[in-house]
C-alpha cells in the first residue's frame, strides 16, 4: 500500500506549533484511495478518492465541541472547516501517561464529531495497548470536524431535528426526526391541552437501530377537538432524558351537517344532524325570516301539524356559534 507522508508544520514558517496540516483555500489535495494519509499521529485511509479544499488541521490538548464531559483522551485534531464526507480507516496514535486522562487504554474508542453530532465507533475497531493506538476500519460516510479517542461508554447527546403534528380527521399524526447515536433507546410521545401538564400518549417507542438521522412517526387515536400540544422525550442508556421542541395543533374546526326528512312533509320532520359542537337551539323561519316555533334540544320528532303550507327554513345554532341552515317544505 502507498503511504503519503504530509508534515506541512514544517513547509509553512509562520504556522502555529500545533498546526499539522495546511491546504490553501481554492486548492484541492486529493488522497487516493487506498493512500495513507499520515499527520502526526492521525493516519487517514481513504477508500475511495479524498478530497481536502481550504483545511487547516491543528492538535489540541481539549474539545471545541465538549460533549463528551471529559471522557476523551487529551489529543484532539481539529480540522478548522469541515471536510467532505469521508469513507474508510482511521488509525489513531495516542501516549501513555497524563495523555490518557486516566482512561484505561483498552476502553479507547474512536469518536468524531462531524460539525453537528458525536459518532462513536464501537464496532470495528482494533485496539493495540502495546503500540499505543486504536485502528477503526468501519468509518463510512462522515464528514471530519474535531476526532479523538474517548471511552466506549462516553454519553453522546441526541440531536433533535423537528417534530410536527397535524389532524388527520379525527387522530393527530405526529412525525419527529433526530441525529442520535446507538447509546438511544426509546422515544416517548407526550401531549398537553395547556402546555404545562402533560400526558403520555402511547407506549414507548423502541429508537431505530444505528446512528446518523432516524425519523419516527406515531397516531394519536385519542379525539381532541381543542387545541392541544405535543412534544417528545428521549431516554438513552445511561438513564439520561431530553426533550424536543412542542408542537401545538390548533383547535378543531367546527364541522357540523344538518338535514331534515322527509322534505316535502304533511305535519312533521325528524332532523339528522352531526357535528363536533352541541346544539344550542333550533329555530323554524318562514319565508319571511321570521321565527316562528323554537326548539332547545334535539326531538325525535318536530311537529308542524299547525303550520300553513309553505316554505321554510331550519335553523341550527351550535354552541360554538356556527349556524347551519336547511330548507323545508310543508304541503
Amino acid at each position: 500500500m502507498r503511504k503519503l507522508l504530509i508534515i506541512f508544520c514544517c513547509l509553512y514558517a509562520g504556522s502555529l506549533p500545533a498546526q499539522i496540516l495546511y491546504v490553501t483555500p481554492g486548492t484541492d489535495f486529493t488522497v487516493k484511495g487506498g493512500t495513507d494519509l499520515y499527520m502526526d499521529s492521525l493516519v487517514l485511509t481513504p477508500s475511495s478518492d479524498f478530497i481536502l479544499n481550504g483545511n487547516t488541521l491543528t492538535k489540541n490538548s481539549s474539545l471545541a465541541n465538549p460533549a463528551l464531559a471529559g471522557m476523551n483522551i487529551l489529543r484532539v485534531y481539529n480540522f478548522n472547516n469541515i471536510t467532505a464526507p469521508f469513507d474508510g480507516t482511521v488509525r489513531f496514535y495516542y501516549q501513555d501517561g497524563a495523555q490518557l486522562n486516566g482512561l484505561a487504554e483498552e476502553d479507547l474508542r474512536l469518536h468524531i464529531y462531524n460539525g453537528t453530532q458525536w459518532s462513536r465507533y464501537n464496532t470495528g475497531f482494533t485496539s493495540d495497548p502495546v503500540n499505543n493506538y486504536v485502528l477503526t476500519t468501519s468509518v463510512g460516510n462522515i464528514s471530519l470536524n474535531e476526532i479523538t479517542l474517548a471511552s466506549s461508554s462516553s454519553v453522546l447527546p441526541l440531536k433533535w431535528l423537528g417534530i410536527s403534528a397535524m389532524r388527520n380527521a379525527a387522530t393527530i399524526k405526529i412525525n419527529w426526526s433526530a441525529l442520535q447515536d446507538a447509546n438511544s433507546t426509546t422515544f416517548i410521545v407526550e401531549k398537553s391541552a395547556n402546555s404545562r401538564q402533560w400526558a403520555a400518549v402511547s407506549l414507548a417507542i423502541a429508537a431505530l437501530q444505528g446512528t446518523g438521522t432516524k425519523q419516527y412517526t406515531t397516531t394519536d387515536y385519542d379525539y381532541e377537538p381543542g387545541i392541544v400540544y405535543y412534544r417528545i422525550q428521549a431516554f438513552d442508556r445511561d438513564g439520561s432524558s431530553s426533550y424536543s421542541s412542542v408542537a401545538k395543533v390548533p383547535a378543531q374546526k367546527s364541522i357540523t351537517q344538518v338535514s331534515v326528512y322527509p322534505n316535502p312533509l304533511v305535519n312533521q320532520f325528524s332532523l339528522q344532524y352531526t357535528g363536533t359542537s352541541a346544539l344550542k337551539e333550533l329555530q323554524l323561519l318562514d319565508a319571511n325570516g321570521t321565527v316562528v316555533q323554537t326548539w332547545k334540544t334535539i326531538q325525535p320528532v318536530y311537529n308542524i301539524q299547525r303550520m300553513p303550507a309553505g316554505t321554510y327554513t331550519v335553523r341550527l345554532l351550535c354552541a360554538d356559534g356556527s349556524i347551519q341552515t336547511q330548507s323545508l317544505t310543508k304541503l
